[in-house]
């Protein structure tokens, strides 16, 4: 049996210039039931979560499909500080094996929206992101995602951007691991970024599943982001990635005035 040990990112990253003095409650630590629908702070970062939607599916030998919702007070949330980097880390502990309970598909997914705002004179410097879970075998298609899309707002026809990382394997193709992302926004030529576009939130999700004798398991997720002291620029930097984790895409459409 091929056992894969996979570790995953994806980062979505952009932001709109202004520091924020003012803090939120702490988020804390707890489960994710708590932050949904609030804003609340991390370090020097505050941010507002929405629209929390959830899934677990399965579909059974006889093709018959079941769907429900999952509780997000059954996934764990923790605030991480550690250094000029904070963010958050969710622990669903996800684990689709089909076979086991004689069906032919299992999946698990959330999503939900969120902006963030850096706080206290400081600007956002990088960012970075890690899926661990694992592909249990070699005999059929599974995997583990994560998508991140966040907006920003320079005229009233742009901006968002959006990337995606999958960590997969596929019977006759073989598998795919991207294990990490770490960015340094400056390597870009890109100064401290302020704040994502707050009237058109970002869009984050997590994903898993298998078909038949696979198994998918998604323990846990942590996106950081980095701050430094900064001084507002004139002007919105934008920044533009490619070629690191998966694909980042920056898209053109019309954001709400």
């Amino acid at each position: 049996m091929k056992k894969c040990t996979l570790h995953l990112a994806v980062g979505a990253l952009v932001f709109l210039a202004t520091s924020q003095t003012l803090s939120a409650a702490p988020c804390g630590s707890g489960t994710l039931a708590q932050i949904v629908n609030t804003t609340c702070s991390i370090g020097n970062l505050s941010f507002t979560f929405s629209n929390f939607n959830s899934f677990v599916d399965h579909t059974d030998l006889n093709n018959n499909y079941v769907r429900s919702s999952i509780d997000p007070s059954s996934i764990l949330f923790q605030s991480v500080v550690n250094g000029n980097s904070q963010g958050i880390a969710l622990t669903p502990n996800w684990s689709d094996a089909p076979s086991s309970n004689q069906w032919f598909y299992s999946g698990h997914g959330i999503n939900f929206y969120y902006t963030v705002t850096a706080l206290n004179g400081t600007g956002i410097i990088g960012q970075s992101d890690q899926i661990v879970g694992s592909i249990g075998n070699a005999s059929d298609t599974g995997s583990i995602s994560s998508f991140d899309q966040q907006n920003y707002y320079l005229d009233p026809w742009c901006c968002g951007f959006a990337a995606y990382t999958s960590v997969n394997y596929t019977n006759n193709l073989g598998s795919y691991n991207e294990p990490y992302l770490a960015v340094s926004y400056s390597d870009f030529g890109v100064g401290p970024q302020f704040a994502s576009d707050p009237t058109n939130p970002g869009w984050h999700a997590l994903n898993s599943f298998a078909y038949t004798t696979q198994t998918a398991t998604l323990q846990s997720e942590t996106f950081l982001y980095y701050t430094q002291s900064a001084t507002p620029e004139p002007s919105t930097a934008v920044l533009t990635l490619t070629g690191l984790a998966g694909a980042v895409a920056m898209f053109r459409r019309r954001l709400s005035l």
